[in-house]
């Protein structure tokens, strides 16, 4: 049994400051990663404000699922799969868990959460059991191939 792989960007300590791989921009390969670039642009956004806006009433900022959501979202968004034919197969999985509707699952069990999502788990869990069951169903135990086929063990 294993989850879908995704390696997501690192995010530097200073929510002023952005990196951004050279080599992304351009992806001559046509595999997509310069996607990764929507991610590091809307996590600097709940960085710099959106998560203060969106829970007031936390003193300190924290990464959150709803940020990993937006994040993740953005990424699957931005893939054009005419200028990616050759999509990696681990950025491949954001768009397939979306269209499932099952990627915050995958974000608080599998997406390798921090403290931060990690105190979204609770609430996700009171609220979404039928989605962490057909997760697991569909990716951990029958695991998919990104394309949509059911993968034979």
């Amino acid at each position: 049994m294993t989850a879908p792989k995704i390696d997501r960007p690192a995010i530097g300590g200073n929510p002023q400051t952005m990196t951004v791989n050279p080599n992304d921009l351009e992806d001559k390969e046509g595999t997509g990663r310069s996607a990764w670039i929507a991610y590091s642009i809307a996590r600097a956004a709940w960085r710099q404000g959106l998560f203060a806006k969106t829970y007031p009433m936390e003193a300190q900022y924290r990464h959150t699922l709803a940020e990993e959501a937006t994040a993740l979202a953005a990424v699957a968004d931005a893939i054009d799969p005419l200028k990616a034919p050759h999509l990696a197969p681990q950025l491949a999985n954001v768009p397939a868990l979306k269209r499932d509707g099952l990627w915050e699952a995958w974000m608080v069990l599998s997406g390798g959460g921090d403290g931060g999502v990690a105190q979204d788990y609770a609430a996700y869990r009171d609220a979404h059991h039928v989605e962490l069951r057909a997760y697991f169903d569909k990716y951990v135990i029958h695991p998919v191939d990104p394309g949509g086929g059911t993968s034979v063990p």
